[in-house]
């Protein structure tokens, strides 16, 4: 597929998808999106892990002047 058969599909113009190609256009993600679905492929959204907290580790790098008990 030539990359204007592409822009045509995914109802985009092909300089919008030559920039975003080149990494010198901030992308709409619904039109991402759309160029994504016309190659065959989805995205797909997962949860970021929990960013974990030690509390103990914290504590132990606190002086005692700064911990409240």
């Amino acid at each position: 597929m030539t990359q204007a058969e592409l822009a045509e599909r995914a109802r985009v113009t092909r300089k919008w998808l030559s920039q975003v190609e080149n990494g010198k256009r901030t992308a709409e993600l619904g039109l991402v999106c759309r160029v994504v679905t016309v190659l065959g492929h989805e995205i797909q959204l997962v949860p970021a892990a929990a960013p974990s907290f030690d509390l103990e580790a914290h504590i132990a790098t606190l002086t005692s002047s700064e911990v409240e008990l």
